[in-house]
This record gives C-alpha cells, sequence and structure tokens, in this order.
C-alpha cells in the first residue's frame, strides 16, 4: 500500500495555516465602498516613549481624495490612556507643533471633542489636522522631528525613532508630489 499523496492545494494550506500574522503596511490604501474615492494613511505609527509611558501618542498622515485628480492632507494624532490618567482633551486650535530639525511648525485642526472613546479601561482620542505637502516633506526629510500634542490636561510630546521617519518618507514617496 503506498501512502497517501498531498495535492498540491492542501500542501498550501497546511503551509499557510503556519505562517506568521503580517505586519501592518507603512502605507495602507481604503476605497470607499460608495464614492470609490481612495484614502492612503500611514497606520498605527507610535511614537514610542521608552520605559513605562503612562500615555500612547500616535502620529499617522493621510492623503484624501475628493475627487480623481484632487486631494487633501492629514495629520492625525491619536492619543491612548488608562482610563484614570485621562483624556488630554485636544481642543480646538494649535495643539499639535512639530518641530522639524528645529524648525517649529504649529497646526489648527477642530481637536478631539467628537472623537473620543472609552473602552476597556483605556480612552482614546482623535485630532485631525490639514496639512501641507511642504510640511510633510520637511517632516520626512528631517534628521530629527519632536511631536507636540496639548490639551487642557497639558502636554505630550515625543520624538520620531527611525521606524517613524522611515514611515514618513515612505509615505512622501509614495503620495505627495515632488516639487
Amino acid at each position: 500500500m503506498t501512502p497517501p499523496r498531498l495535492t498540491p492545494l492542501l500542501l498550501a494550506l497546511l503551509l499557510a495555516g503556519c505562517s506568521t500574522p503580517t505586519p501592518l503596511p507603512d502605507v495602507a490604501t481604503h476605497i470607499d465602498a460608495f464614492t470609490g474615492l481612495r484614502t492612503d494613511v500611514i497606520p498605527e505609527n507610535l511614537l514610542e516613549a521608552g520605559g513605562q509611558a503612562r500615555e500612547f501618542l500616535y502620529l499617522n498622515a493621510s492623503r484624501v481624495f475628493k475627487s480623481a485628480g484632487t486631494c487633501d492632507y492629514y495629520l492625525e494624532v491619536i492619543y491612548a490612556a488608562r482610563e484614570e490618567v485621562g483624556y488630554l482633551d485636544i481642543g480646538p486650535g494649535p495643539a499639535l507643533s512639530i518641530l522639524a530639525d528645529g524648525k517649529e511648525m504649529k497646526f489648527t485642526g477642530n481637536g478631539s471633542q467628537h472623537l473620543r472613546k472609552k473602552r476597556n479601561g483605556v480612552v482614546t482620542e482623535n485630532a485631525l489636522y490639514p496639512v501641507q505637502p511642504d510640511a510633510l516633506r520637511a517632516i520626512a526629510n528631517a534628521q530629527k522631528v519632536t511631536v507636540r500634542a496639548a490639551g487642557k490636561s497639558g502636554l505630550v510630546q515625543r520624538d520620531f525613532a527611525p521606524v517613524n521617519s522611515e514611515r514618513f518618507r515612505k509615505f512622501v514617496k509614495l503620495c505627495v508630489p515632488s516639487k
């Protein structure tokens, strides 16, 4: 009696079950099911604090198409902390500042008032800031980037690690037209 042979499909399924999870891409693309318009985004770009942080800060960038040929760019701050630490309470106005190689850029947005969540003992809030392509290029090309997010409850400051700089460089290369 000969041993049973595995078909190529069965072998592929067995090997796929052993694979490791796919990491998040540096730039993800989403297509709106109703409008067909595209959004490109740096997802979950965590700015590390080092040590035991009491809060987390993410700085994402996105390109949102308004029509086939026009788009807007945004920076998105995501703040997260344990419920006992509380919200940063990002208000409308110039609450985001970025130092790129010592040059300060301030960004104004609508705040996080309508973009707050509380779940499983964790609070999160999001704030969006329109950004010009030149500012994205400056962030991507800087050797040192410091991000400051201000709210009624305080200020959170983080520096880019090499991985954050690399993700911004990839986003600019793929999504921002060169001058």
